[in-house]
Protein backbone atom coordinates (compact mmCIF):
# COMPACT_ATOMS: atom_id res chain seq x y z
CA UNK A 1 0.00 0.00 0.00
CA UNK A 2 1.07 3.33 -1.27
CA UNK A 3 1.67 6.38 1.70
CA UNK A 4 -0.64 8.78 1.67
CA UNK A 5 2.02 11.67 1.50
CA UNK A 6 4.01 9.63 -1.64
CA UNK A 7 4.28 11.62 -4.49
CA UNK A 8 3.26 8.93 -6.54
CA UNK A 9 -0.45 8.67 -4.79
CA UNK A 10 -2.70 10.69 -7.70
CA UNK A 11 -4.29 13.71 -6.42
CA UNK A 12 -7.90 13.87 -5.83
CA UNK A 13 -7.82 16.68 -9.15
CA UNK A 14 -5.25 14.14 -11.03
CA UNK A 15 -8.61 11.32 -10.22
CA UNK A 16 -11.16 13.67 -11.19
CA UNK A 17 -9.16 14.31 -14.53
CA UNK A 18 -8.47 10.97 -15.03
CA UNK A 19 -12.44 9.79 -14.68
CA UNK A 20 -13.42 12.66 -16.09
CA UNK A 21 -11.29 12.46 -19.83
CA UNK A 22 -12.52 9.39 -20.53
CA UNK A 23 -16.38 10.03 -21.18
CA UNK A 24 -15.14 12.41 -23.06
CA UNK A 25 -12.78 10.83 -25.52
CA UNK A 26 -15.53 8.34 -25.68
CA UNK A 27 -17.72 10.94 -27.38
CA UNK A 28 -14.82 11.85 -29.44
CA UNK A 29 -14.66 8.57 -30.82
CA UNK A 30 -18.51 8.08 -31.01
CA UNK A 31 -17.66 11.17 -33.52
CA UNK A 32 -14.78 8.85 -35.42
CA UNK A 33 -16.89 6.00 -35.69
CA UNK A 34 -20.01 6.57 -36.84
CA UNK A 35 -21.00 5.90 -40.08
CA UNK A 36 -22.47 8.94 -42.02
CA UNK A 37 -26.37 7.08 -42.76
CA UNK A 38 -26.34 6.39 -38.61
CA UNK A 39 -25.16 9.99 -37.32
CA UNK A 40 -28.42 11.44 -38.15
CA UNK A 41 -30.91 8.95 -38.03
CA UNK A 42 -33.06 9.25 -35.51
CA UNK A 43 -35.30 5.88 -35.13
CA UNK A 44 -37.96 8.13 -33.14
CA UNK A 45 -35.16 9.00 -31.05
CA UNK A 46 -32.25 11.78 -30.92
CA UNK A 47 -29.80 11.26 -33.54
CA UNK A 48 -26.00 10.35 -32.48
CA UNK A 49 -24.64 14.09 -33.43
CA UNK A 50 -27.39 15.66 -30.81
CA UNK A 51 -26.37 13.43 -27.90
CA UNK A 52 -23.16 14.99 -28.58
CA UNK A 53 -23.93 18.53 -28.86
CA UNK A 54 -26.24 17.73 -25.46
CA UNK A 55 -24.02 16.29 -23.32
CA UNK A 56 -21.07 18.73 -24.74
CA UNK A 57 -23.51 21.88 -23.94
CA UNK A 58 -24.02 20.96 -20.50
CA UNK A 59 -20.51 20.03 -19.75
CA UNK A 60 -20.01 23.97 -20.80
CA UNK A 61 -22.93 24.62 -18.45
CA UNK A 62 -21.38 23.49 -15.66
CA UNK A 63 -17.97 22.97 -15.65
CA UNK A 64 -16.49 26.64 -14.97
CA UNK A 65 -16.49 28.74 -12.41
CA UNK A 66 -19.58 30.40 -10.99
CA UNK A 67 -17.82 33.99 -11.73
CA UNK A 68 -17.85 32.37 -15.49
CA UNK A 69 -20.68 33.98 -17.30
CA UNK A 70 -22.38 31.03 -19.18
CA UNK A 71 -22.34 32.22 -22.66
CA UNK A 72 -24.26 28.64 -25.17
CA UNK A 73 -21.66 28.65 -28.66
CA UNK A 74 -23.26 30.37 -31.17
CA UNK A 75 -23.94 27.29 -33.25
CA UNK A 76 -26.14 25.25 -30.92
CA UNK A 77 -29.95 25.64 -31.43
CA UNK A 78 -31.56 24.91 -28.33
CA UNK A 79 -33.73 22.83 -29.56
CA UNK A 80 -31.31 20.31 -31.39
CA UNK A 81 -29.60 20.18 -27.37
CA UNK A 82 -32.91 19.75 -25.68
CA UNK A 83 -33.02 16.81 -28.02
CA UNK A 84 -35.86 17.86 -29.82
CA UNK A 85 -35.02 19.34 -33.27
CA UNK A 86 -35.57 17.46 -36.68
CA UNK A 87 -32.39 14.97 -36.62
CA UNK A 88 -31.39 17.27 -39.94
CA UNK A 89 -29.89 19.18 -40.62
CA UNK A 90 -26.87 17.36 -38.57
CA UNK A 91 -24.10 19.22 -36.98
CA UNK A 92 -20.62 18.97 -38.39
CA UNK A 93 -18.93 16.71 -37.29
CA UNK A 94 -15.26 18.70 -37.06
CA UNK A 95 -17.33 21.25 -35.50
CA UNK A 96 -18.18 18.99 -32.63
CA UNK A 97 -15.05 18.06 -31.95
CA UNK A 98 -13.77 20.90 -32.24
CA UNK A 99 -16.12 21.97 -29.11
CA UNK A 100 -15.15 18.73 -27.18
CA UNK A 101 -11.65 19.10 -27.24
CA UNK A 102 -12.13 22.76 -25.82
CA UNK A 103 -14.16 21.99 -23.44
CA UNK A 104 -12.13 18.46 -22.51
CA UNK A 105 -9.30 21.65 -21.86
CA UNK A 106 -10.96 24.26 -20.01
CA UNK A 107 -12.68 21.19 -17.63
CA UNK A 108 -9.34 19.89 -17.33
CA UNK A 109 -7.51 23.23 -16.20
CA UNK A 110 -10.79 24.03 -13.70
CA UNK A 111 -10.32 20.65 -12.21
CA UNK A 112 -6.28 20.45 -12.28
CA UNK A 113 -6.38 24.56 -10.41
CA UNK A 114 -9.14 24.04 -7.88
CA UNK A 115 -7.73 23.57 -4.48
CA UNK A 116 -9.44 20.90 -2.09
CA UNK A 117 -11.05 24.07 -0.64
CA UNK A 118 -12.67 25.50 -3.91
CA UNK A 119 -13.12 21.73 -5.36
CA UNK A 120 -16.18 21.17 -1.95
CA UNK A 121 -17.22 24.54 -1.55
CA UNK A 122 -20.90 24.78 -2.19
CA UNK A 123 -21.54 27.73 -4.71
CA UNK A 124 -24.50 28.96 -6.39
CA UNK A 125 -24.84 28.03 -10.28
CA UNK A 126 -27.40 27.60 -12.72
CA UNK A 127 -30.07 28.04 -9.98
CA UNK A 128 -28.94 25.83 -7.25
CA UNK A 129 -26.24 24.93 -5.12
CA UNK A 130 -23.18 22.58 -5.61
CA UNK A 131 -19.84 21.59 -5.12
CA UNK A 132 -17.38 21.75 -8.21
CA UNK A 133 -16.99 17.81 -7.43
CA UNK A 134 -20.72 17.21 -6.86
CA UNK A 135 -20.62 19.03 -10.93
CA UNK A 136 -17.93 17.11 -12.44
CA UNK A 137 -19.13 13.68 -11.16
CA UNK A 138 -22.45 14.86 -12.28
CA UNK A 139 -21.12 15.72 -15.48
CA UNK A 140 -18.85 12.41 -15.40
CA UNK A 141 -22.34 10.49 -15.23
CA UNK A 142 -24.97 12.77 -17.63
CA UNK A 143 -22.08 12.04 -20.27
CA UNK A 144 -21.65 8.94 -19.88
CA UNK A 145 -25.70 8.25 -20.09
CA UNK A 146 -25.61 9.49 -23.51
CA UNK A 147 -22.76 7.63 -24.13
CA UNK A 148 -24.79 4.41 -23.72
CA UNK A 149 -27.22 5.91 -25.70
CA UNK A 150 -24.57 6.21 -28.44
CA UNK A 151 -23.67 2.85 -27.86
CA UNK A 152 -27.02 1.70 -28.21
CA UNK A 153 -27.64 3.61 -31.57
CA UNK A 154 -24.47 2.36 -33.09
CA UNK A 155 -25.04 -1.24 -32.14
CA UNK A 156 -28.28 -1.21 -33.20
CA UNK A 157 -27.12 -0.07 -36.82
CA UNK A 158 -23.90 -1.60 -37.32
CA UNK A 159 -23.86 -4.38 -34.90
CA UNK A 160 -20.75 -3.16 -32.79
CA UNK A 161 -21.25 -0.73 -29.95
CA UNK A 162 -18.77 1.89 -29.08
CA UNK A 163 -15.93 0.56 -27.67
CA UNK A 164 -14.86 1.11 -23.65
CA UNK A 165 -11.99 3.74 -22.78
CA UNK A 166 -10.61 4.49 -19.48
CA UNK A 167 -7.71 6.20 -18.05
CA UNK A 168 -5.71 3.22 -18.39
CA UNK A 169 -7.07 2.50 -22.19
CA UNK A 170 -5.92 4.40 -24.41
Amino acid sequence: MEDASSPLTPTLNAILIRQFDSPIRMLLKAIDLCPDAVWTASDGHPPIWQHVLHAAYYVEKWMRTPNEPFLPPAFADFAAVDLTAPPEPALDRELLRRYLHDLADRSRHLLQTADEAQLIAEVEMNGGVQTLMDRALGQLRHVMYHVGCISTILCQHTGEPLPWISYTHY
